[in-house]
């Protein structure tokens, strides 16, 4: 999203989950996303998006407290969305089978057995309703008329529920996701567009 609204160019390779080798040998962990250019190798997205806005442009009026009072917001964005959402998100295209497998033991040793999960769906959603429903969105972008890394933070963590099938979006909420998502020109999944013969990235 924020290279988008940058304009920066980039190419976007695509691991399977199930790749370790790739991120452990560029940055000691397994943890993505990585940006790799001729002289630095990062793998914090807040790091990443301040290299690359060399004017600050997403950072006005923001500060370090901010950031992190957004993070502490976008942690509880994720407890509620993602017990509902990752069953949902094996079906993606960004899964093949042995991900699928390795995406599903890894995400059950916190949130347990995804049988169960899908069990509590009904439950999920109920909480994933009431928690958008007293979310603050805001009418244009947190910080007024202008879009700020803090809008980006939100609305990445939140994009995954338009995996979910059965699950109504509150207007208000869908509005603001795509108003981010216009000015940034983002385009979910685009790497896995039909039309193109995918194949996940092998260096």
């Amino acid at each position: 999203m924020a290279l988008g609204y940058l304009d920066v160019p980039y190419v976007s390779r695509v691991l399977s989950y199930d790749n370790e080798k790739i991120p452990i040998g560029l940055t000691g962990k397994k943890m993505l996303p990585i940006m790799e250019s001729s002289n630095i190798t990062l793998n914090e997205s807040i790091d990443i998006i301040r290299n690359f806005d060399v004017h600050g442009k997403l950072f006005i009026n923001v500060s370090n407290e901010k950031i992190n009072e957004f993070e502490k917001i976008c942690q509880s964005i994720g407890n509620t969305l993602h017990p509902l959402a990752m069953t949902a998100w094996l079906n993606t295209p960004e899964f093949n089978n042995d991900s699928k497998n390795y995406f599903r033991i890894k995400k059950e040793v916190k949130r347990g057995p995804f049988s169960k999960l899908i069990e509590k769906t009904p439950e999920l959603s109920s909480l994933l309703e009431e928690f958008i429903s007293k979310f603050n969105f805001p009418e244009s972008f947190v910080l007024g008329d202008q879009l700020s890394i803090l809008d980006i933070m939100v609305v990445s963590h939140f994009y995954g529920v338009y995996c979910l099938n059965d699950f109504y979006l509150d207007r208000q909420a869908h509005d603001y996701f795509q108003r981010v998502r216009d000015i940034c020109k983002f385009n979910y999944h685009e790497d896995y567009d039909v039309n193109k013969i995918f194949i996940h990235w092998e260096a």
